[in-house]
């Protein structure tokens, strides 16, 4: 099995493949319920995310900013949002989660960041809803979280594949 290991360094992201022996059930491609909206400004950091979450069923959309991600919400229906901690523009991915949240009290949001603990600029919405995730990450790491929050939604346990 190929995996993704997503990382940043310095303020640049990168990720690339690794292959790994396959320990997946052959339950794992059943296409799962649940759109995920991934807000990253990293277009390639964006992209192996969103192939990794379709590999793993889900259908995605991505935004490189907060304003583009909140243009996208005015006309689209998200299960869950991963937000990159560092945005560039008036919002980062904080903030863009507390405004989330006012709207949505149950969406799951996923924060990322490569940023270490003292560099995080504002304290994480610590929620029943709310997870956080530091990069590097596997891609196989992050379809689980977003496998995780949405499970309870969607019953979706029987398609856990022993995850």
């Amino acid at each position: 099995m190929t995996s993704l290991r997503l990382a940043e360094t310095e303020g640049y992201a990168w990720g690339q493949f690794v292959h790994e022996p396959n320990t997946q059930t052959s339950d794992a491609r059943v296409t799962r319920p649940g759109h995920v909206l991934i807000v990253e400004d990293h277009l390639q950091v964006r992209q192996l995310m969103a192939r990794a979450l379709r590999a793993a069923g889900f259908s995605t959309s991505e935004a490189g900013c907060a304003n583009e991600a909140r243009g996208l919400l005015a006309d689209m229906h998200v299960d869950a949002v991963v937000l990159d901690i560092s945005l560039p523009g008036e919002m980062n991915g904080i903030q863009l989660g507390k405004w989330l949240r006012f709207r949505n009290q149950t969406i799951p949001l996923i924060f990322i960041t490569g940023l270490t603990e003292w560099e995080i600029p504002e304290p994480i919405p610590q929620d029943g809803a709310s997870r956080f995730l530091r990069k590097p990450f596997g891609a196989r790491v992050i379809a689980d979280y977003v496998h995780n929050l949405l499970a309870p939604r969607f019953d979706m346990g029987a398609l856990a594949g022993g995850h």
